[in-house]
């Protein structure tokens, strides 16, 4: 009973409506067997059908594939699919087509599929495969993130996979960009995209010909190629290569990593900043880096010392010069007789 004087509204209060059930059979989760360059572009799309409010029978019917084979398809099942198929998916979806064209691209070099194959399958859409541009968010978060998550990808990857691992990771971050503006931290969304792109792609050793071992050691090859100087300590997030496991980055090695970036120590307090720089790492890490980075991901050091303690040199004043001993000559054999 309401004592009050107010009247008890809750019972005139309509009921919340409930969400709009999407008829049909529900999509299954993606197969555990779906690799991740695969999961790159298949989770942005499944989630683009997710939130479209489309029916498998309405986009099969607009994709021209069997309804059966498009579910297979949102869930990783089966032959891997051809980009006429995928194009015609993205068209209806509304999804930006040249960084899935990238992505997929990837995917079906990564499970072994040749890139005459990969050709073929893009003849139909060459003109649709052309590079129109991010969105201007997209640049400009672009701009003032790429050297500083070209520094951490490397200090995982050898260069050629620390440039496909940043690419790869705007690519994601353009397919999904959407999410990425509603989120509450965009740099956070977008770090966490850059982690687990570098994490999904270990770095691997080419074997010498005729033998066994690898043609670079593992130190070698995992670490950044730059030269360490008297007053700039180590990385210390760099990995003991001694297993393959351990070079995945974790949080503790990430913030170790950009810690020795900012040239700071491990637990010191960040520095205010412009920058859009990893919520883990200092702000400064663009600013103070012990080593410069210019627009490919192969850092460049400053100088030239070594990395070993060199003896010093010993100077003494003019005249102070300890006399030179002589030098001993051998006495003349005697020559032989006639």
């Amino acid at each position: 009973m309401n004592t009050s004087d107010t009247p008890d509204t809750s019972a005139s209060r309509p009921a919340p409506e409930a969400a709009p059930v999407r008829p049909g059979r529900k999509l299954g989760p993606i197969a555990d067997t779906v690799g991740s360059p695969h999961r790159a572009w298949l989770e942005p799309t499944r989630t683009s059908y997710l939130t479209s409010g489309r029916t498998l029978s309405d986009l099969s019917a607009h994709v021209h594939l069997a309804k059966s084979k498009l579910s297979e398809l949102l869930r990783g099942v089966g032959h891997y699919p051809r980009w006429e198929v995928i194009h015609r998916l993205s068209t209806e979806l509304h999804l930006p087509t040249w960084p899935l064209y990238r992505l997929w691209k990837g995917a079906a070099l990564d499970i072994g599929k040749s890139r005459d194959w990969v050709q073929s399958s893009t003849d139909g859409t060459t003109l649709a495969t052309t590079h129109f541009g991010p969105p201007m968010e997209h640049g400009a978060l672009r701009t003032l993130l790429l050297k500083d998550y070209c520094r951490y990808a490397l200090a995982f990857l050898p260069d050629d996979a620390c440039e496909a691992a940043v690419e790869d990771a705007f690519a994601i971050l353009w397919l999904s960009f959407t999410e990425a503006l509603t989120s509450p931290d965009i740099r956070r969304y977008a770090w966490n995209v850059l982690r687990a792109t570098v994490m999904a792609k270990p770095p691997t050793a080419t074997a010498a010909p005729n033998s066994k071992q690898p043609r670079s050691t593992p130190s070698s090859r995992y670490r950044p190629a730059r030269v360490r100087t008297k007053n700039t300590p180590g990385c210390p997030c760099t990995p003991d290569c001694s297993s393959p496991s351990a070079s995945c980055p974790t949080p503790t090695s990430t913030s170790r990593c950009c810690a020795t970036f900012a040239a700071s120590p491990p637990n010191g307090p960040p520095t205010s900043s412009g920058s859009l720089s990893p919520p883990s790492c200092p702000a400064s890490a663009t600013q103070s880096a012990p080593w410069k980075t210019p627009p490919s991901c192969r850092p460049q050091p400053e100088d030239q010392s070594c990395d070993y303690p060199r003896r010093p040199a010993r100077h003494r004043p003019a005249g102070t010069q300890p006399p030179r001993a002589p030098r001993h000559r051998p006495p003349p054999r005697p020559r032989p007789r006639a």
